[in-house]
């Protein structure tokens, strides 16, 4: 019994309800039939019922061999005198079923093949043209054919629905990384800098502290002054970050060619002396490019500063028609080792953000170059 009732929570809700209109078809067919009929007439009857009530069953497991039964159903009860409309249900839910199961061609070939087969049959063995029966199959087909064509439909929906989904989470994690390295970029340049110079002047701080304590006193003071400006900064970004785009947040301080005097000043009391050269007409850039310009002789600079054992810079800004050019040179002998770190990805990375691009390694006559070439909306 066990088994019994687990075959039959196996059928889907459409396999019973077949099953019940198949049931339903034959306890009908039998109440419709004639009451005078001998013994091997009720007998061939009840077949015919018995047949149409089993393609109409397992119409969905086996949709050609049901519509097969249901054909050859409906032409032996017109040899009979059995109610002819319970094998024509046979018939329409079979073809039904099976034109909306078969690809277009197969199902419209199908369809004319039961067409033309109800239409001969039915004038052979009946009593003229079965009109309503060849009707009833055309409707089946066309009905069929609509079904097949809305599922098909309706999945291409749902399928072009995931994929939109796919690409929008795909989309959203390429963004998240995007704003991963932009902020880890943007800490960088914040903090790097400013750290750079309280290492240098408390290390000269702590070199002078017993010698020449109002010496110390002023690189303290410059101690302070960076660690103040590396925390201004650092608050803003953060609260930037924590209330994105909100209009009463802190706005970022504008970075760009504007502050060079005031970065190549804190980098002489560092121990860098820079030497700027403008060429071309300096002119008003797009924000996002002025940025870009800044971060990148920032960061060229610090390295030179903590890694090229050299107390000297050259700086040259090239305003060209339609290309920033920047370039830093040092004659110093420590230049590798900060080729490869994160400062060095951001000011690439960076370039890259405005369609520009950055190459640097060492000079042919000794030192290090870093050169940078920004694209720029051409002069009017």
């Amino acid at each position: 019994m066990r088994t019994l009732f687990a075959g039959y929570a196996r059928w889907s809700r459409w396999q019973v309800l077949d099953a019940v209109l198949a049931v339903g078809v034959c306890i009908v067919g039998l109440m419709l039939l004639p009451d005078g009929l001998s013994g091997p007439h009720r007998v061939w009857e009840v077949t015919v019922l018995a047949a149409a009530g089993l393609a109409v069953a397992f119409r969905r497991q086996w949709p050609a061999a049901a519509v097969t039964v249901a054909v050859a159903a409906f032409l032996a009860q017109l040899t009979g005198s059995g109610p002819h409309w319970t094998t024509t249900t046979a018939l329409t839910a079979t073809v039904y079923t099976l034109t909306a199961a078969l690809p277009r061609r197969a199902a419209l070939t199908t369809g004319v093949a039961t067409f033309v087969t109800v239409g001969i049959g039915g004038t052979l063995l009946g009593e003229g043209v079965p009109l309503l029966e060849l009707a009833i199959v055309a409707a089946a087909v066309a009905a069929g054919d609509a079904a097949r064509q809305q599922r098909a439909y309706l999945a291409a929906v749902e399928d072009r629905a995931r994929h939109a989904e796919h690409d929008r989470e795909r989309e959203a994690g390429r963004r998240v990384a995007e704003e991963r390295v932009r902020l880890a970029r943007d800490l960088h340049d914040v903090v790097s800098h400013q750290l750079a110079l309280i290492h240098v002047h408390a290390g000269v701080a702590a070199h002078l502290l017993a010698r020449r304590p109002e010496q110390a006193e002023t690189a303290l003071g410059h101690v302070r002054a960076a660690s103040r400006a590396a925390l201004d900064e650092l608050a803003v970004t953060i609260e930037m970050l924590r209330h994105p785009g909100d209009p009463a947040a802190p706005v970022e301080p504008v970075a760009g060619l504007a502050r060079l005097a005031e970065l190549t000043d804190a980098l002489g009391v560092a121990g860098l002396s820079v030497e700027l050269t403008t060429v071309g007409s300096p002119r008003p850039l797009p924000a996002v490019v002025d940025a870009a310009a800044y971060r990148i002789i920032q960061e060229a600079l610090t390295n030179v500063r903590r890694h090229a054992r050299t107390g000297s810079a050259r700086l040259c800004v090239d305003y060209r028609q339609a290309e920033l050019c920047i370039a830093v040179d040092d004659d110093g002998v420590g230049a590798p080792a900060g080729t490869t770190g994160n400062g060095t990805r951001g000011m690439i990375e960076r370039a890259a953000a405005v369609g520009g691009r950055v190459v640097l390694g060492p000079r042919p006559d000794g030192g290090f170059r870093v050169t940078a070439v920004l694209p720029l909306p051409e002069e009017g």
